[in-house]
């Protein structure tokens, strides 16, 4: 064999090497990136410092953060601002209780941050539960996720919010003009809703989700799955093929529907590919008269309540 034979030969083998070794330290840093943490202590230090993922190693109650019974503050709610992050549920149940009158939110997503919630385990028996335990305000204003301007993700696990005195005046998600996805494994629980008179699109309180684009917002709010055991409030912009889609689902109770929209603009607001309708569902009145084109795109769906393609005229199927 040649010089110029082994040279090249040996060459190709260094090349070949050079790409195993750069390919190989990938996986292992994305693998030490995990932040477990087993406290809710931990657990605020970690979002704080924005690590990127986190993992929750044990179940994590707040009842008696400060004392018996206590809950936590205003100081205490959790924060995403300016930040990625994916959290884990691991199988485990994550409690915040607050008996703070004022206690607006558990967990803010501001400022453009991008978060999601999954559950990595076999059983898929992870969960957020929260309970405002102190709300006398009855005004629909507490939240357990309040996402603003931002992007949620929720790919997996339980959400479960409660309010006391008043049941009806929380909602597990909120979500103004921020990018919105909702997977399979997902279930969202708020067992109290109050129609305020009517179950129109317009009144009522208490939400498993309610999510709103206003007009000229760039988000989308996109249902591919997931169980909805409580009201659902949806409020989308026009644009193509909608800022709000349904692909899949099953919502047990109304589901309201309201959008802003421009006068004979084609561009849909709100379309319907998919998802089980076990309750009735409310459109908000489209001014047929006047506007020529439809906000809503029904492609598909079971429903086995009433729909209402335009609750003001009173027109139903």
């Amino acid at each position: 064999m040649t010089k110029t034979n082994i040279r090249k030969r040996a060459i190709s083998i260094l090349l070949i090497l050079m790409v195993m070794l750069t390919m190989t330290p990938m996986t292992a840093s994305a693998a030490e990136t995990w932040t477990t943490v087993n406290t809710y202590k931990e657990l605020q230090d970690a979002v704080t410092a924005k690590k990127e993922y986190i993992k929750l190693g044990r179940d994590i109650d707040t009842t008696n953060f400060h004392y018996s019974g206590s809950g936590i503050t205003i100081d205490e709610w959790l924060t995403f601002e300016g930040q990625t992050c994916t959290l884990d549920l691991n199988g485990k149940t994550l409690t915040l209780i607050t008996k703070m009158r004022n206690m607006g939110t558990f967990m803010r997503v501001y400022s453009g941050s991008n978060l999601t919630i999954k559950d990595s385990s076999s059983t898929q028996t992870g969960e957020i539960t929260c309970d405002f335990d102190a709300n006398f305000s009855g005004d629909n204003s507490a939240y357990m996720i309040h996402v603003s301007e931002s992007s949620l993700t929720l790919e997996g696990g339980t959400f479960r919010a409660t309010s006391h005195p008043y049941a009806t005046s929380c909602n597990a998600i909120q979500s103004i003009d921020s990018n919105l996805t909702i997977k399979d494994r997902v279930k969202l629980i708020q067992p109290d809703y109050f129609d305020g008179g009517g179950d129109s699109v317009e009144t009522g309180s208490g939400y498993a989700l309610r999510a709103e684009l206003n007009k000229g917002s760039t988000g989308k709010i996109i249902i591919d799955g997931g169980e909805f055991d409580g009201c659902v409030k949806l409020t989308g912009s026009q644009a193509e093929n909608g800022s709000v889609q349904i692909n899949g689902g099953t919502f047990k109770k109304i589901v309201q529907v309201l959008y802003a929209a421009e006068e004979n603009n084609s561009d849909p607001a709100v379309t319907v590919n998919g998802g089980t309708f076990e309750g009735n569902v409310y459109l908000q009145g489209w001014p047929w008269k006047t506007s020529l084109y439809m906000p809503y795109r029904l492609n598909g769906g079971t429903f086995y309540g009433s729909l209402n393609l335009c609750q003001d005229s009173n027109i139903c199927i």
